[in-house]
């Protein structure tokens, strides 16, 4: 299923099969700038969906805790509403969310 990463000298170094997919081929021979762009390219990638996963977290989260500022509004104070906030798995969606999406976009390169 996967490709062999061999040797081959000559004309045929470039040859590709039809069904080979380019990240799990290895490529032989050059300076190893298409290994680097394909590593940094992969790296955007789960970087971007990393992203997403955090942001998609960071509003489930924050919407709920949104909507229940209306415990203000109907006599509680503010001291009541973050103590029952503190309670509930909405507040550690929403921080653990903006976690996520800190780490996708401060992370240093590796």
């Amino acid at each position: 299923m996967y490709a062999k990463k061999t040797k081959v000298k000559g004309p045929e170094q470039h040859k590709r099969h039809p069904f080979e997919i380019g990240w799990i081929v290895n490529e032989q021979g050059g300076t190893g700038r298409y290994d680097k762009e394909k590593k940094r390219l992969n790296q955007m990638i789960i970087r971007f969906f990393t992203f997403l996963i955090g942001f998609g977290l960071s509003v489930a989260g924050g919407v709920t805790l949104i909507l229940e500022l209306n415990l203000i509004i109907i006599g509680h104070s503010f001291l009541e509403y973050f103590a029952y906030i503190s309670k509930t798995p909405e507040l550690y969606l929403f921080v653990s969310g903006v976690a996520v999406v800190w780490v996708s976009v401060y992370w240093p390169r590796l």
